[in-house]
C-alpha cells in the first residue's frame, strides 16, 4: 500500500515534527550574522578577517638566517618559554632520584628520561626558529649518550 505524498509519518509525543533538508541552503557558503544595511549582501564568513587561517606556530619564519635562528613566526625572539611541562617533569624526576636510594633511585631516573626525550621531539620538529631546534637535537643526543654510556655525559 502507498502512501500519499500529504500525510507525513506521526512523531513521538513531545518532539517537533521534521523538517525537510534545504539541499540549496547548504550549498550556500555560511554568512556573518551581523545586521547589515538594507540591499547590502552578507559577508561570506571565509571573507572575515577573523576567520581567516593563521600560520602555525611551530612554523619557522621566512627571513635571513639570523631571524630563522632566533625569531618565532610574530618576529619575537625566544630563546626559553614558560611553562615547559616537560622540562618541569624531568626537573622533579631527577629530583626524586637524587633524593632516593635503592632501586627507586634508579626507576625514577629511567623515568627522567621519558619527559626529556617528549621534549627534545617536540623541540626537534615544533621548535619556533632553528635555536630551539638544535636545543632539542643537543637534549635529545645527551639522553642517547647517558643511557648508553657514552662518556660525553
Amino acid at each position: 500500500m502507498q502512501r500519499s505524498n500529504n500525510l507525513r509519518p506521526r512523531q513521538p509525543h513531545g518532539q517537533a515534527p521534521r523538517r525537510p533538508l534545504n539541499r540549496e541552503a547548504l550549498a550556500q557558503p555560511a554568512t556573518k550574522s551581523t545586521p547589515q544595511a538594507i540591499g547590502s549582501t552578507p559577508t561570506p564568513v571565509s571573507a572575515h578577517p577573523q576567520f581567516q587561517p593563521t600560520q602555525p606556530k611551530h612554523q619557522i619564519p621566512k627571513g635571513d638566517l639570523w631571524d630563522r635562528i632566533w625569531k618565532d613566526s610574530d618576529g619575537r625572539v625566544v630563546i626559553f618559554e614558560m611553562p615547559n611541562v616537560w622540562i618541569i617533569g624531568w626537573v622533579i624526576l631527577v629530583s626524586l632520584s637524587l633524593v632516593s636510594t635503592g632501586n627507586s633511585q634508579s626507576v625514577f631516573w629511567w623515568l627522567s628520561l621519558v619527559p626529556l626525550v617528549i621534549w627534545a621531539y617536540l623541540e626537534i620538529f615544533h621548535g619556533v626558529n632553528y635555536f630551539r631546534r638544535a636545543v632539542g637535537l643537543a637534549g635529545l643526543l645527551l639522553v642517547i649518550a647517558a643511557t648508553f654510556s657514552l662518556g660525553i655525559a
